[in-house]
């Protein structure tokens, strides 16, 4: 069977490396320069690495999904950890014991007021009372702990070389053809498209455009004079900006003086930018719902965020292509 695959980041990469095992013919097309999509990342000068789209962290619950990653890399141990920029000091998130011993003891609601809701003003640009559970619960309001990791999952870390190995390694088999037309894809004969793009845009965008949000990220060199208590320092407060990362930290370069930092300020997409992340509420959602019943047949598969509009982390973005390709077997 021959499969056309639109887009290269994780999800496409996944379908095709799963696709590939099962003796099909893979053709994967991107309108990038490098495979990986959002998850990109690069070797510097320093031999740190530089997210080049923010951080990304590998967590899983998982087996099935870290079994698979693994036939591709070796991550290492890094354990993702946010401290809290706020008005009571800087703190440990989620909020647990050892974040309690730096503020005093606070209600789940003075939990929301400090930690979130104006960190969500800056990102979706409305009110915390208005943004549906889907974005609200996405991060615990407290630990009744002092395990200040951010994520608990059984399984995670960074891939050991950086994730541009891993991606090659997925790609390995198959045709990959980069810095693509938008629409090249189409002039491709297949029995079977994995589309990863835009879902209003593959559909012409017939019945109206969906809205995303973007980053501008500024990137800037490590300074003596920076001081980052965990990678990632949370803005939650009212600066401009969401978050701060020292990307040393992901392969223990962190005490080093060397590595790149990353500020990022969310914004509306337009149509020129990079999407980063649906809106899964409100008119857009509704908007999405619709093409999302629009009837293509059977050999055409929606995969990741931009085509199913979903707001996916990296295991549940493999996880569903995973899932998708069974039938295949």
């Amino acid at each position: 069977m021959k499969v056309v695959i639109v887009g290269a980041g994780i999800s496409g990469l996944t379908a095709a490396a799963a696709l590939h095992q099962l003796g099909h013919e893979v053709i994967i097309y991107d309108t990038r320069h490098q495979i990986g999509g959002n998850c990109s990342d690069r070797e510097m000068d320093d031999g740190t690495r530089l997210h080049m789209y923010g951080p990304h962290i590998f967590h899983t619950a998982n087996s099935a999904v870290w079994s698979f990653l693994q036939k591709f890399t070796t991550f290492n141990n890094y354990s993702h950890r946010v401290v809290a920029d706020t008005a009571l000091g800087q703190i440990p998130i989620p909020y647990n014991l050892v974040s309690e011993k730096h503020t005093r003891k606070l209600t789940d609601q003075q939990i929301i007021e400090l930690l979130f809701v104006d960190y969500s003003a800056k990102m979706w640009g409305l009110d915390w009372k208005y943004l549906p559970k889907e974005i609200t619960e996405r991060v615990p309001k407290r630990r009744d702990n002092k395990d200040c990791r951010y994520f608990t999952d059984e399984f995670q870390g960074i891939p050991g070389e950086g994730y541009q190995p891993m991606f090659e390694n997925m790609a390995e088999g198959c045709m990959v053809r980069l810095a693509s037309g938008r629409h090249a894809w189409k002039k491709e004969s297949c029995d079977l498209l994995v589309y990863t793009g835009l879902v209003d845009e593959f559909f012409d965008f017939s019945l109206g455009r969906l809205s995303y949000k973007t980053l501008d990220i500024t990137v800037r060199e490590k300074q003596m004079g920076d001081y980052f208590p965990a990678a990632v320092l949370n803005q939650c407060n009212n600066k401009m900006y969401t978050r701060k990362a020292d990307h040393s930290w992901w392969h223990g370069h962190e005490h080093n003086n060397v590595g790149m930092v990353t500020i990022e300020h969310p914004r509306d997409w337009e149509s020129d930018d990079v999407p980063y992340y649906p809106i899964p509420f409100g008119e857009d959602q509704v908007l999405a719902n619709q093409y999302a019943n629009i009837r293509v047949g059977n050999n055409v598969i929606f995969l990741g965020r931009l085509a199913t509009y979903n707001y996916l982390d990296i295991d549940k973005a493999v996880l569903q292509a995973l899932n998708a390709v069974k039938q295949f077997t």
